[in-house]
């Protein structure tokens, strides 16, 4: 055994699983059928895998020295039967019941035969094993085959579908709780059509929240105030007529903010201000030059000021002059501007600004650090920032209203930030996501008459008594909410918090979303009547609130969801892909790399090709191996 075991060669010696016991009941049956002696106990075999047989022994010597025939084969350990090489080693011992002795027949076992046998069947084994898997992978492969050339015959003949260049949401919006001129214009404005509809009612409550320019505030039975103000965006793809839809809606601001600016030139001076600051910097040169003499002769610095304290004061009056001459004009819409500059602008302009925009720029440059701007010009808290070019600004009372038209690639830059989402910046907003239309703003041949809409937000506007620059320059109005409006309210507020099963960016948006349904509600109070800040907002008014509020909830839904969102904006980038590489099949792994591994995430890629399949331009299959594998539609390559 030594020499083996130094080779690496031990035998095995293990014993088949079969419990002693059954052992010892199945050949005391086996015994008991030939008319032999009834076995009790037996004494152990010295070789674990020796077969053991157990027969009676005379007085005279050994009465039977064969193996019974009747002995199962299943417990012979070796085929091979008993020679004069392996001499049975012969034990006795007694019996319990008639203390006979027993004679128990062991065979040597030579170790390299066995162990030789066992590698010859386990090679065997191996083999047939080995066999078996080829067999079922050549199988599986087949039947992959024939279901890949199935995939393809029925992918052919299905038609290539426009995708989708934006999300869109079928929800209707309120129209009959508008007022009657709001909601005439608004299907003036969409022309029968559903997309146009709920862009045309979204930015008809985005120009009330800009006319009222922080001049007004909502105040609750309770008496808990907040500003009248809020934040939309609305998505729509190429050649929606997005910038014609927001020029109509801004030219009422354009023309109001045109006539400000000409009453404030003309009561200014005729002399430029870059005359006015040449000519000062001339006077300060001439009195420094005389008092730099004079302090020559006299030596007395307090006497050479006392001699010169009506030339200085002349100066300060001209320096405030010239600040006067030179101030900026008032600015009521705000299109391109920086993070930096946003709170400079609100600064000079009274703390207030209103961005309406169609590309999205500020969606680009909105970071968790410097987002602080829109958290609090929602709320109207103190702001305060200090920069190198503008040095440190404060806003008292900041307001900001913002509605924007963009391209569904931009809701991904604030809808799908976690850390914007995290600290309510996204949930300040209301999207809107309208049906596909390619038909653009209103129909052909079509002329929207906006007067109404132009008298509406002048009115609104001249609230203002007049747009100064300086925070003291705003009046404030209170619109208060009657008892059953704030019941009604409340009441909205504890059934979305008594919703379960939310995702996380949805529920910061179902939190704020009672904050939005009192501003809805103030806005549309702006649009119905004539002088608002008179009349107190009844429970009808806030239940038209809370119906809008639903309504842009719905689309909240869809602008959350970030499989639809990521499959809008990564299924273009996939089938480019597709038509560079030009593969027949592959794997979500494949295009992960091929779109760029380290610029998306794999769920954005399964989203894309979830909207590729769609669009019928792929179709998925599971392999017998587990494996997802996408068939590409033939007419694909010739697009």
């Amino acid at each position: 055994m030594e020499p083996l075991r130094r080779r690496g060669l031990r035998p095995s010696l293990k014993r088949k699983n079969v419990r002693m016991s059954k052992f010892q009941e199945l050949i005391t049956s086996a015994l008991q059928s030939e008319g032999s002696i009834t076995i009790v106990n037996a004494a152990p075999a010295p070789h674990a895998d020796a077969p053991i047989y157990m027969v009676p022994i005379s007085p005279a010597g050994i009465s039977n020295q064969t193996v019974p025939p009747s002995v199962p084969s299943a417990f012979v350990e070796n085929e091979e039967p008993l020679s004069s090489k392996t001499p049975p080693v012969l034990r006795t011992c007694e019996t319990d019941q008639e203390k006979r002795p027993v004679e128990m027949l062991m065979p040597q076992v030579d170790p390299i035969s066995c162990l030789k046998a066992e590698t010859a069947r386990n090679n065997a084994l191996s083999g047939h094993i080995e066999a078996q898997k080829r067999l079922r992978r050549h199988q599986v492969e087949f039947s992959d085959e024939q279901a890949f050339q199935v995939l393809r015959n029925d992918l052919s003949v299905q038609p290539l579908l426009n995708l989708r260049d934006s999300i869109s949401s079928a929800a209707i919006p309120p129209v009959d709780r508008l007022p009657s001129e709001v909601a005439r214009l608004a299907r003036q404005i969409a022309g029968g059509d559903l997309g146009r509809l709920q862009v045309a009612c979204a930015g008809l409550i985005g120009i009330a929240m800009a006319g009222a320019r922080g001049n007004w505030c909502l105040r609750d039975a309770r008496g808990l105030q907040q500003m009248l103000t809020d934040y939309l965006i609305i998505s729509a793809p190429s050649g929606w007529g997005k910038s014609t839809m927001l020029g109509f809606l801004t030219k009422p601001f354009t023309e109001f903010e045109f006539r400000l600016q000409q009453e404030e030139m003309l009561s200014r001076k005729s002399t430029s201000p870059e005359a006015s600051r040449l000519a000062l910097k001339a006077v300060k040169q001439a009195v420094m030059t005389q008092i730099r003499k004079s302090y020559r002769k006299i030596g007395n610095p307090e006497a050479v000021m006392e001699a010169f304290e009506s030339q200085l004061a002349e100066v300060a009056c001209l320096e405030s002059r010239l600040e006067a001459a030179i101030q900026p004009v008032p600015r009521l819409l705000l299109d391109r501007v920086t993070m930096e500059q946003l709170p400079h602008e609100m600064a000079v302009q009274g703390g207030v600004a209103t961005i309406f925009g169609d590309e999205g720029g500020i969606l680009r440059q909105i970071r968790p650090s410097n987002s602080d701007i829109f958290v609090k010009g929602a709320t109207g808290e103190a702001f305060s920032t200090s920069t190198r070019g503008s040095g440190i600004v404060a806003i008292p009372h900041p307001c900001l209203a913002v509605l924007l038209l963009v391209q569904p690639s931009k809701l991904d830059l604030l809808f799908g930030n976690e850390e914007l989402v995290d600290q309510g910046v996204a949930a300040r907003f209301l999207p809107v996501l309208p049906s596909i239309d390619p038909g653009g703003f209103a129909k052909p041949g079509q002329e929207v008459d906006g007067t109404w809409l132009r008298h509406k937000v002048h009115s609104l506007l001249g609230k203002g008594e007049r747009i100064r620059i300086g925070e003291e320059a705003r009046p404030r109005h209170t619109l208060e909410f009657g008892s059953e409006a704030t019941s009604a309210v409340d009441e909205f507020s504890r059934r979305l918090k008594g919703e379960d099963g939310i995702a996380k960016g949805m529920r910061h948006f179902l939190d704020r979303l009672p904050w939005h349904a009192k501003n809805l509600a103030g806005a549309l109070h702006l649009l119905k009547h004539r002088d608002p800040e008179e009349r107190a907002i009844d429970l009808g008014t806030m239940l038209d609130g809370i119906a809008f509020a639903e309504f842009f909830r719905q689309h909240a839904e869809a602008v959350y969801d970030p499989g639809a969102r990521d499959g809008v904006i990564f299924a273009p980038k996939i089938l480019r892909w597709i038509k560079r590489d030009r593969p027949k099949r592959f794997t979500d792994r494949d295009a992960h790399r091929g779109v760029g591994s380290g610029r998306c995430a794999a769920a954005q890629i399964r989203a894309g090709l979830d909207e590729l399949e769609r669009a019928n331009y792929v179709r998925h299959h599971l392999t017998g191996s587990g494996r997802m594998l996408y068939l590409v539609h033939p007419a694909t390559y010739l697009m």
